[in-house]
């Protein structure tokens, strides 16, 4: 910072024609100028960047974080998804006829119990008689790995082909994105997913938001689970979507005929499930106006199913909720107390396999499940 001194050679060697009796009142201005410049830089920047952090922080990206309503500027997704695309149009409310019913289990939270559902679910459905197809739409990979761990495969002896089923495919390359199972899921099949689904999800998004595709990247995997291939050889498919509303998930949505949506019961994750009720309601009517709810399914809570129902105050007060949840869908129940999944070690250790042929305990659990989410079906 400049002194007076320095200010009045300033203004003596370059402004020289300025009358000396007004010389100390522009030295004066100087200084003052040159102060207030000081403390701007020095003092009220920082405290006014510092500010805009702590709003950022505990602001409208807290909120947006924790479920709340997105700002009404933001529409990004909704306006890519549901913008028409000549010839296509947006998916009428018609349901082609299909035999196997296809289900989406999802949640935005990561966390909660998703993928070990969609799997011990799978295979409790298998032992009802059901053939199985599981579908692996998050790009982590994880479905695949429990699945291969509990028919004693390795991962990499299963195709990881789920992206396939997010492009026009010809008949005969159908059952190529399919993986046969064996041992305890015979008569099953699996197409699994790796970290290439992620590029391929992020490519074909940025080329339908380009208009550069000549076909609507919305409704491949509905044609897939349609075909002829999947609907003569599986019963029920079970779709394990990844947290986010990507092209894989739009694609699960569009192809399913219901979904399920686990959860643990506390506030962040029942904050999650609104969320998704919103992000839902944004899209269903244009997109999947069919789809149904199986139900709410609470995961990893203390009490076995086996014994009567009992939940401690905090949870009853998230199951309370989650009632008021997805009020616009029809469904026999909101939540499936009945059919819920108590916290379990055997579940933790057998994160790359399949708890329900490990122990009868989860064996027990999820043949309840499934039986109690068949009837909601």
């Amino acid at each position: 910072m400049l002194g007076v001194a320095e200010i009045e050679v300033l203004f003596e060697r370059y402004l020289p024609f300025i009358p000396e009796e007004y010389l100390a009142v522009l030295v004066i201005v100087g200084v003052v100028i040159a102060g207030l410049t000081f403390v701007l830089r020095t003092v009220i920047n920082p405290m006014l960047d510092f500010y805009q952090r702590l709003k950022n922080l505990f602001g409208s990206n807290r909120k947006a974080e924790l479920g709340d309503t997105l700002r009404p500027d933001i529409e990004v997704l909704r306006d890519v998804w549901l913008k028409e695309r000549p010839p296509h149009a947006i998916i009428g409310a018609d349901e082609v006829a299909a035999k196997a019913t296809v289900i989406s289990v999802l949640n935005m939270k990561g966390g909660v119990g998703k993928t070990t559902v969609t799997a011990n679910l799978g295979a409790a459905l298998k032992e009802l008689g059901k053939r199985v197809l599981f579908i692996d739409f998050d790009y982590q990979g994880s479905l695949t790995m429990m699945v291969a761990g509990g028919t004693e495969k390795i991962v990499r002896e299963i195709g990881v082909e789920s992206y396939r089923s997010l492009y026009p495919l010809a008949p005969e390359a159908l059952p190529d994105v399919v993986t046969p199972l064996s041992g305890n899921l015979s008569g099953c099949g699996i197409s699994g997913a790796s970290y290439a689904l992620f590029r391929d999800e992020m490519e074909q998004f940025a080329k339908w938001s380009a208009n550069t595709l000549d076909y609507d990247v919305r409704l491949q995997f509905r044609q897939f689970v349609l075909s002829d291939y999947v609907q003569n050889n599986f019963d029920i498919v079970l779709v394990d979507c990844g947290p986010r509303f990507t092209t894989s998930t739009i694609n699960a949505l569009c192809g399913s005929t219901h979904f399920l949506v686990p959860t643990i019961l506390d506030e962040l994750s029942t904050r999650a499930v609104s969320y998704l009720n919103k992000e839902l309601s944004r899209h269903r009517d244009d997109l999947f106006p069919n789809l149904k709810l199986i139900g709410i399914l609470p995961t990893f809570v203390a009490q076995d199913p086996r014994e009567q129902p009992k939940f401690s105050a905090a949870e009853r007060e998230q199951l309370g909720q989650l009632a008021d949840t997805f009020s616009s869908y029809t469904f026999r129940e909101p939540v499936l107390e009945q059919a819920r999944i108590p916290d379990k070690k055997i579940f933790s250790k057998n994160s790359d396999g399949l708890a329900y042929f490990a122990d009868k305990s989860a064996k027990a659990i999820f043949d309840r499940a499934a039986k109690h989410i068949l009837k909601n079906i």
